[in-house]
């Protein structure tokens, strides 16, 4: 009997831990998501760039630091945070990027994405291709905390010009 409730414990406790499925785990810029699973509350076709080694390090528009492996992109005009499920047209392939920086209003593209994000859409050998962007979510932003400002050094006094004799 209790070797039966042990077991029947470990399958359930096996099957709601390993049971989660990857597509939900938006915290972690989870890379695959079912069509199913998110709501949907903008879509958008055109054509993605990406962009990659020569602004790493440096700020985007949101503040965030720029990594080329990283799961962001840049858009005209959605708000930063913005989850964006991007869905190669060409060959069914789809990533969640975070929206961090912008692109000039005059830009031809819809989206430009980051390397690892162009990467993973199997278009970087390409550098552009049609896409279709549906916008599932929010998350925060990761601005770098400000380091604190040195101390004041202190400021020597100058000596008397002219000692008085005693």
């Amino acid at each position: 009997m209790q070797k039966s409730l042990i077991t029947a414990f470990l399958m359930f406790f096996g099957l709601a831990l390993f049971g989660q499925t990857d597509s939900l785990r938006l915290d972690s810029m989870a890379t695959t998501a079912t069509k199913d699973t998110l709501k949907v509350t903008y879509t958008e076709q055109g054509i993605a760039s990406w962009y990659g080694q020569a602004f790493a390090g440096r700020k985007t528009s949101s503040g965030e630091i720029f990594c080329p492996d990283s799961m962001t992109c840049a858009h005209k005009t959605l708000p930063f945070g913005s989850l964006v499920r991007v869905t190669n047209l060409k060959n069914d392939s789809v990533v969640i990027v975070k929206v961090t920086d912008r692109l000039p209003q005059n830009s031809k593209r819809c989206i430009d994405l980051t390397s690892g994000a162009a990467k993973r859409l199997n278009f970087l050998r390409a550098g552009l291709t049609p896409v279709k962007l549906e916008v599932i979510g929010k998350a925060p932003i990761n601005k770098p905390k400000p380091k604190p400002k040195p101390a004041p050094k202190p400021t020597a006094q100058p000596a008397p010009a002219h000692l008085p004799e005693p």
